[in-house]
């Protein structure tokens, strides 16, 4: 049986796990829903990443929220 191609979230969010992305989904990630299929636009997903990444278990601080503050 041949493999399915990867889906959008193995590919640009580099997830596989269907539970993983529902809990991407509650933690704000933006998107649509058109009937049982959810719609992520690329720039929401690319804000979501930067606004959600640690290293060390420290929140990083990008250029632009640190000029808002």
């Amino acid at each position: 049986i041949p493999k399915a191609p990867p889906t959008i979230c193995e590919v640009i969010l580099n997830i596989s796990s269907p539970a993983t992305f529902r809990k991407y989904l509650k933690s704000g990630l933006p998107h649509i829903e058109v009937g049982k299929s959810k719609r992520i636009d690329i720039h929401d997903i690319d804000t979501f990443m930067k606004n959600h990444t640690y290293v060390k278990g420290k929140k990083v601080v990008l250029e632009d929220e640190a000029n808002e503050s």
